[in-house]
């Protein structure tokens, strides 16, 4: 223990720091604000209210991790016809299937290195770009290997 101790907003105890606090990365200090029995707490709190108000919860998802609004992935949808960017299947707007959606739920693709939105997926096309890692070469060797094993009918 360094003998820190870190008030609680929410129950003002004074705690150790940083043993008394849950880990948090985007915090300058690398812990939450509230003490680890008080943010136990505020996370059934959080769930509860992400379960009662689901739009409110994908909104800002959407905003929080690719900057963007319902409405404008609604456009981006709307400028591929509806369909996914890559195997031209119809999507929809909704959560995907990890969050209870369908397994046709409109899935936003991004640039993990530049933090760009690329445009609307399927789940299964998501989770294929996603397995090769964004790498251009790695799917070049995946599309020659399928074609070197195509058996002809």
């Amino acid at each position: 223990m360094n003998g820190l101790k870190k008030l609680c907003p929410k129950c003002d105890g004074w705690f150790d720091y940083p043993e008394g606090y849950y880990r948090h990365r985007k915090n300058a200090d690398g812990a939450v604000r509230f003490c680890s029995e008080c943010k136990a707490c505020h996370i059934k709190q959080v769930g509860a209210y992400n379960k009662a108000n689901p739009a409110k919860r994908v909104e800002y998802l959407l905003q929080y991790n690719y900057g963007i609004s319902t409405a404008e992935k609604e456009e981006l949808l709307a400028l591929q016809r509806g369909c996914c960017a890559i195997c031209g299947i119809r999507v929809t707007m909704g959560v995907g299937p990890r969050n209870g959606g369908t397994k046709n739920s409109a899935v936003l693709d991004h640039d993990h290195e530049l933090h760009r939105v690329r445009g609307v997926l399927c789940p299964l096309c998501n989770v294929g770009l996603g397995s090769f890692r964004d790498d251009t070469g790695l799917l070049q060797h995946a599309i020659t290997y399928l074609e070197m094993h195509r058996v002809s009918v």
